[in-house]
């Protein structure tokens, strides 16, 4: 049995409860295989579920008063949120262990895992002493609206840390060594997730970037990078100013896109942050999953904080290094740190995952749910022979062909442009003789109008003396 564990307090503009209710919403229609899902929650949340919901939760309420209570300790209810995020709270202990011991009354046993979207130190003590696992949920980079699935990810500490995934790839790494793993290269995983109008970025993939580097910010109000961030945004685009000077490009977020024109740096307007990635030769954040998409493309990418696929990365803007990330360590990201959404509130499979199975097996699970998904055989990208252009007809996208140049057809292509050259060169002289002609003949039309304007005012003139006479 899995329950949730879904809090945010009862803040009013910083975290919008209507917000937070469809994210309680979403947690209870996608759990699979169980009946009654135990949900420990803000009592609001819980009441504002529809029907249908209601049924199947078994609910565990935070009242109000038991938060304001909390709250008063602090100067604002953002420190209390920040608190609450680092440290062990005794009220939330408290309210924790009750709602646990509630769950064993009424379900005749403990949850084997609770599911949380926040780190909380508070529920990492009980759970601790009641030898109950934690599952911190997370959604993947891979999600749709750049792409064709969602992705997501859990993990059993903190999912701020790259501690977890960083030993889970050793492990990995060892499992794979006396056995044969083909990895799929970054463009066919391309071709493999990417939405129809992402595809002609294979084009582009390899095109000159504009800028040295790009920076990805998350919400600057993040209270989750204030916490786990290593540093605030404004010393990370000093340290990228002093070692790439103008040559920066920033990010936003969607709710900061006007308030961050006061740090004077390039904003990137582009349609998605895949393309932000092909403008730049480098990427670097604090904590944005902008970072997986950079390393994922190529790009030497720094995380100045943590994520569990940052182990992979740079940490030090200062340091002027060209390290790629490994295309084994995306597959394994791909294929065995995230899964497809649902599955994560599958209670079968988490208990499962529970079994600490190999990676490998968790590897090849993780795919082939993934090609399911997707509506792509296994045969498909069994071979690396074309691959790419099987995993695209798939898909149903056109073959991708690279466009390789001999020296003779680049010889032409350099005379054609030589002469494209001088053809303008000359078509700007007869422009600008044409144009020069034109303005002397203006001028000599003005010196006649005004030669003529003087006579037929001194005409007129005369002929008012002449009256007067």
């Amino acid at each position: 049995m899995i329950a949730f564990f879904l809090n945010c307090l009862y803040l009013n503009e910083n975290i919008k409860k209507p917000y937070y209710v469809a994210v309680v919403e979403r947690c209870v229609e996608l759990t699979r295989n169980q009946e009654k899902i135990p949900v420990i929650a803000q009592e609001e949340c819980l009441n504002a579920l529809f029907e249908e919901n209601k049924k199947k939760t078994v609910p565990y309420p935070i009242g109000q008063s038991i938060e304001e209570n909390y709250i008063r300790h602090f100067t604002s209810e953002k420190e209390a949120w920040l608190a609450l995020l680092s440290k062990e709270q005794r009220e939330y202990i408290r309210v924790i262990s009750k709602a646990l011991e509630a769950i064993y009354a009424d379900m005749k046993e403990y949850p084997s895992a609770v599911l949380t979207f926040s780190h909380c130190p508070s529920l990492v003590k009980v759970c601790k002493e009641k030898r109950i696992a934690i599952c911190e949920l997370e959604y993947s980079p891979i999600r749709f609206t750049n792409y064709s699935c969602t992705l997501g990810f859990l993990t059993r500490e903190n999912k701020f840390s790259e501690a977890e995934t960083a030993k889970r790839y050793v492990t990995f790494c060892k499992e794979i060594e006396e056995k044969k793993v083909d990895f799929l290269t970054r463009k066919e995983l391309m071709a493999l997730t990417f939405l129809e109008k992402n595809i002609h970025l294979l084009e582009e993939y390899n095109r000159q970037p504009e800028y040295e580097i790009g920076v990805a910010l998350g919400p600057q109000d993040d209270c989750y990078r204030e916490v786990w961030g290593g540093c605030e945004i404004e010393e990370l685009l000093q340290k990228c100013r002093e070692a790439y000077g103008d040559s920066v490009l920033i990010r936003a977020h969607p709710r900061d896109a006007e308030s961050i024109r006061k740090f004077g740096i390039d904003i990137d307007e582009s349609n998605n942050s895949l393309e932000f990635i092909l403008r730049c030769k480098k990427i670097a954040t604090i904590s944005s999953n902008v970072g997986f998409e950079g390393m994922w493309f190529g790009r030497p990418t720094y995380f100045v904080g943590e994520l569990p696929f940052s182990s992979q990365a740079m940490r030090d803007v200062s340091i002027d290094d060209d390290k790629v990330c490994d295309v084994k360590f995306i597959n394994f990201l791909f294929f065995c740190c995230f899964a497809p959404f649902n599955t994560l509130h599958d209670a079968k499979y988490i208990e499962w995952r529970l079994t600490n199975p190999p990676e490998l097996d968790i590897y090849r699970y993780n795919q082939k749910l993934l090609l399911d998904e997707l509506g792509i055989s296994e045969e498909i990208i069994k071979e690396p022979k074309d691959r790419l252009n099987r995993i695209l007809e798939a898909r149903g996208f056109e073959k991708f062909f690279y466009k390789k140049k001999s020296t003779l057809n680049v010889e032409k292509e350099k005379k054609q442009e030589t002469r494209e050259a001088i053809q303008a060169e000359g078509q700007y002289e007869k422009d600008k003789t044409a144009y020069e002609w034109f303005q002397e003949q203006l001028a000599k039309r003005d010196m006649e109008l005004s030669n003529l304007e003087e006579k037929l005012a001194k005409a007129m003139i005369k002929g008012k003396e002449e009256k007067i006479k």
